[in-house]
């Protein structure tokens, strides 16, 4: 409840609405705001600072054709070394950054990578992802990490959500036998995907890691042959 009004503050306009509306004293005796400040109600040109300059705006503050604008941001030929140069410096100071799902339209990519971890907290993976996104970034690719564990359906859910994004392919850590119809699906999709560390056979799809199995035999000799006879594995 606001602070109460004194009976010497009280118009005879505000006792009309007070009794009017039949609430207490202080909301109601709160002068009325103008026509212009209601609630929804913004000035002509407010958020227009904000706004995010686009390729129109740039090609209007340079001087130049949108076309101009779009070779000289993709380095390009077609517009003079002077216009380039022009353009940059007028994209830079005005923040420009291009819009992704346009250029996905135009170029049939996003440059986006989706990598599915079995678990963020085994240091082995951010390790690993690391090292993806390292890569991916000298390639001028970004990578859309998501912890997936080891359950069918959380696979799914985070396929599809990446998916959404537009990704153009998928890095998987964490495959298990139950993922193989998923990845089937993804194939006939034509959406490129990579097995790391663990992969499902028998699917015509790139795999990064070692073979395990010949890997077991050499560490299987090794013991044998130092000698041991009651070896365990844990």
């Amino acid at each position: 409840v606001s602070e109460a009004v004194k009976p010497s503050q009280v118009s005879s306009r505000h006792l009309r609405e007070y009794q009017a509306a039949r609430v207490f004293p202080g909301p109601a005796l709160l002068p009325r705001r103008s026509d212009d400040s209601k609630r929804g109600s913004r000035p002509p040109n407010a958020g227009a600072a904000s706004k995010r300059p686009t390729l129109a705006d740039v090609a209007r503050a340079a001087g130049v054709s949108t076309a101009a604008v779009s070779y000289a941001l993709n380095g390009l030929p077609g517009v003079s070394g002077d216009n380039r140069r022009r353009v940059l410096q007028v994209a830079k100071d005005m923040g420009f950054r291009p819009n992704r799902i346009a250029r996905a339209l135009r170029h049939g990519q996003t440059k986006m990578l989706g990598l599915l971890l079995a678990d963020i907290a085994n240091p082995f993976y951010p390790e690993l992802a690391s090292a993806i996104v390292t890569e991916a970034s000298a390639q001028e690719y970004e990578v859309f990490l998501s912890q997936a564990g080891l359950h069918e359906e959380s696979q799914r859910h985070a396929v599809s959500a990446l998916l959404d994004r537009q990704c153009d392919g998928m890095l998987f850590t964490s495959l298990i036998e139950s993922d193989r119809a998923l990845l089937a699906e993804l194939l006939d999709d034509q959406v490129p995907v990579v097995q790391v560390v663990r992969h499902v056979e028998g699917l015509a799809a790139d795999f990064v890691g070692i073979d395990d199995r010949a890997a077991g035999r050499d560490i299987a000799r090794h013991v044998c042959a130092s000698g041991r006879r009651k070896p365990v594995v844990l």
